[in-house]
């Protein structure tokens, strides 16, 4: 009455777990100078993160991250479930909420936001020291290759 169906499954088993196993390669990126706000450009073409390259792309994904406001630009939104940015642009200039609360809720947004990334396994040493204008915010992301980013972000009137 049903079909007999002729499969390997320990075979199937282990092609699913190698695919699973597998993660896909970051794609092309065009490199931007956050200093001078420009992309580089050189002989007319923009330059692209080299793909064998990992850390050089994840260092421009976490600065673009840092540097956008949560939701802005509807470009970087997958689904309603994905958010991109932070939101601590709308406490800049703000007094009279308490710096304790900025500084936890930047840590927990960067967290969040930074293992959303395929490439990121984890987010450690997380500092945020109150300087005069502003918060200065150094973290360290280590990828699932092993390799890690120190980042240092200083936020103004914050």
């Amino acid at each position: 009455m049903f079909p007999t169906i002729h499969t390997d499954l320990e075979q199937l088993n282990q092609k699913l777990s190698q695919q699973q196993n597998s993660i896909k390669p970051l794609g092309k990126s065009c490199f931007f100078d956050y200093k001078t706000g420009q992309h580089k450009i050189i002989d007319g073409k923009a330059v692209m993160c080299s793909l064998v390259e990992t850390v050089e792309t994840m260092e421009q994904w976490i600065e673009k991250v840092l540097r956008t406001e949560l939701n802005k630009y509807g470009i970087y939104t997958i689904d309603e479930t994905e958010n991109f940015g932070i939101s601590i642009y709308r406490y800049i200039g703000e007094k009279n909420i308490p710096m304790g609360y900025i500084i936890s809720e930047l840590k927990r947004e960067i967290t969040e936001q930074m293992l959303q990334h395929r490439y990121i396994k984890e987010v450690t040493d997380y500092q945020a020291i109150r300087e005069k204008g502003g918060l200065h915010i150094l973290f360290t992301t280590i990828l699932i290759t092993g390799e890690y980013i120190k980042k240092e972000v200083q936020l103004y009137g914050v």
